[in-house]
């Protein structure tokens, strides 16, 4: 049961850190790629630097990237993953870039969209969404769960979710507003923002960046 109070919970979205395809701006969604040495290093330089707040609570994507970004900045803390957080399937752009499929048909097809028919043999951002959504969802019943097992009362909370890019557009353009890639991070940077519930909706709340040196 959700049975948090107006302003009770502070949601913190992480991107994870760089990749090798990262680096090369290739479509990264299904390979489980572990962060770069460059990567490790900026997540590294940035947590010396307090750019990410102290959480109580940490959620994480199944992959390589996220849960070595969540290590790199909560050590040894707890965590729980959610796999329904994970990236969008980009199917056969899988580990490609915008150079190596600009001059294919399908792929300027998908340019032509913004973007929202389904990769080939991969995910439409309409089943991303829903998906990220439920994903959400989940850890939202696991959190409540947790507050009522660890008798957090009316304690303020800070929760992590250590993601994808894509997740985060998703989950900011859903519950805050505005259009999908209005919400665009680079590695290591995140949001900070206010979970609030208007009835049975949830709203997200005053969203300001962090993890920017």
């Amino acid at each position: 049961m959700r049975n948090w109070a107006e302003n009770q919970i502070e949601i913190v979205l992480i991107r994870h850190g760089q990749t090798p395809s990262n680096k090369f701006r290739k479509f990264l969604g299904s390979t489980d790629e572990p962060l770069s040495e460059e990567g490790v290093e900026l997540i590294k330089k940035k947590v010396e630097k307090k750019a990410y707040p102290v959480v109580d609570y940490i959620f994480a994507s199944p992959m390589k990237r996220c849960l070595e970004t969540k290590e790199l900045i909560y050590p040894g803390q707890d965590f729980e993953i959610i796999d329904d957080l994970r990236e969008t399937d980009f199917g056969e752009y899988e580990c490609m870039s915008h150079d190596e499929l600009k001059d294919k048909a399908p792929y300027i097809a998908w340019m032509e969209s913004g973007g929202e028919i389904a990769f080939p043999g991969g995910e439409s951002r309409s089943d991303f969404g829903k998906r990220v959504l439920a994903g959400f969802d989940e850890a939202l019943d696991m959190l409540s769960q947790k507050m009522e097992k660890d008798k957090v009362g009316d304690k303020k909370l800070k929760v992590a979710f250590a993601v994808h890019g894509g997740i985060i557009m998703a989950l900011l353009a859903s519950y805050y507003g505005g259009e999908y890639y209005d919400y665009l991070l680079q590695n290591g940077e995140g949001y900070e923002l206010t979970l609030s519930k208007e009835g049975d909706k949830i709203k997200f709340k005053n969203p300001k960046k962090i993890g920017v040196l």
